[in-house]
């Protein structure tokens, strides 16, 4: 997930969410909450939502708490379903960071990336394993670091024991290194204080490629974005990387396939944004005329090779995306302020269209990003969100597909 900052005013990030329901869809305008997260101790400007990430039921916000850093807020369902409550867990991100850069959940383990930390200043990673008794207050299981780096970080994912980190690179002071990509595999007594298994890199960097801006995970597969791809000179569009895991085990390797834009024009900015759910990949695109567009790529039958994008998605707003776990629907900014629209795939396959499928509004004032797509439930952050007369005190919203 992008980087998320929680002193932003604007920036929220959106995250849907699969709860083991089958809710059928229904016709209308757009959806609106059923429930709303809010923090017990919220103040102005501590921004829940700012970041979010889900997993089996349970949902993992950012919070910016005044005088003490920023933590990870726990809600979990309760037995009774969703309804408007207060958080049930508190993580907290040690080392008094006022943000953190991206977050990701899988299973029972959550992650936040924070760039410009550690004992070199590259990076770290803080993973967080649910106890045997259930969440609770608690300091991080394990930190991860890599072995070199310049914003290792910025943008995080997980897949069961796999996590992977970008590191864009490119930050000025001499360094103009193309990025990176690291996965850390957890170990088989457990996460624990660790290094890198493997670096990820692609096979045509070049300096200030941005390699590493996006990272994806699902199964086996990583992607991992380069939005200035070919940097120098001259730019290209941009580029998704596709590593598939040898049967040995992760180890340093260049990409399984390269994903490209049919005819692309230098700055299209692919891969600044993308997710990976299953076989389909999507990724976020500047297009030239002015209107962006989401460029789903689905897995050949054969498997990953070099290739363009199976359709397009026509949008109004730019921005991060999300794809289900099923690699069914795609989640995307919508044309107004608290709109996100959904689209899913038809029965005929993937095809280039405009007309989403659903629409999701909590209000103008409620600024809706994108994070992650399940099924049947939609979970928004709006850290924006005045509650109880606190303004920015920020929010989380729940929807019914």
């Amino acid at each position: 997930m992008k980087q998320l900052v929680l002193f932003s005013l604007v920036f929220v990030s959106l995250f849907f969410v699969s709860l083991f329901l089958s809710v059928p869809a229904a016709a209308g305008g757009p959806r609106s909450p059923i429930a709303e997260l809010t923090a017990s101790d919220g103040k102005v400007g501590s921004g829940l939502g700012e970041s979010v990430a889900i997993s089996d039921g349970t949902v993992f916000a950012g919070v910016l708490q005044l005088g003490k850093g920023a933590s990870i807020y726990v809600f979990e369902r309760p037995a009774s379903g969703w309804g408007d409550m207060t958080q049930t867990a508190e993580l907290t991100i040690p080392h008094f960071h006022f943000f953190f850069n991206a977050l990701a959940a899988s299973g029972d383990t959550v992650v936040a990336g924070v760039e410009g930390t550690g004992p070199n200043g590259y990076g770290t990673l803080y993973v967080f394993e649910k106890p045997a008794g259930g969440w609770k207050n608690m300091t991080p299981t394990a930190v991860l670091s890599p072995t070199f780096g310049t914003r290792f970080g910025n943008d995080v994912a997980i897949a069961g024991d796999t996590i992977v980190a970008g590191d864009p690179r490119c930050g000025g002071n001499g360094d103009f290194g193309p990025g990176t990509a690291f996965v850390f595999q957890k170990p088989a007594d457990g996460w624990h204080d660790t290094h890198e298994t493997a670096v990820l890199s692609a096979s045509d960097s070049q300096g200030c490629d941005d390699y590493g801006i996006s990272v994806g995970a699902s199964g086996d597969t990583v992607v991992v974005g380069a939005d200035l791809e070919g940097m120098s000179p001259p730019p290209s569009p941009g580029e998704v990387y596709v590593f598939e895991k040898p049967a040995g085990g992760w180890t340093n390797m260049t990409e399984t396939a390269e994903l490209n834009l049919l005819e692309g024009f230098p700055g299209d900015g692919v891969g600044g944004n993308l997710a990976i759910g299953g076989n389909t990949v999507v990724s976020s695109m500047n297009n030239q005329e002015g209107q962006p567009r989401i460029l789903v790529f689905e897995k050949p039958a054969g498997g990953w090779t070099n290739g363009t994008q199976t359709a397009t998605l026509l949008q109004t707003a730019g921005g991060p995306l999300a794809v289900n776990p099923q690699g069914t629907a795609v989640a995307v900014d919508g044309d107004a302020a608290g709109i996100v629209k959904v689209y899913e795939e038809p029965a005929s396959g993937w095809q280039n269209t405009s007309t989403a499928t659903y629409r999701f509004s909590r209000s103008p004032g409620d600024l809706l990003g994108i994070g992650a797509l399940g099924m049947a439930w939609l979970a928004a952050g709006a850290p924006g969100t005045t509650v109880d007369g606190h303004a920015m005190q920020g929010a989380v919203f729940l929807f019914f597909k």
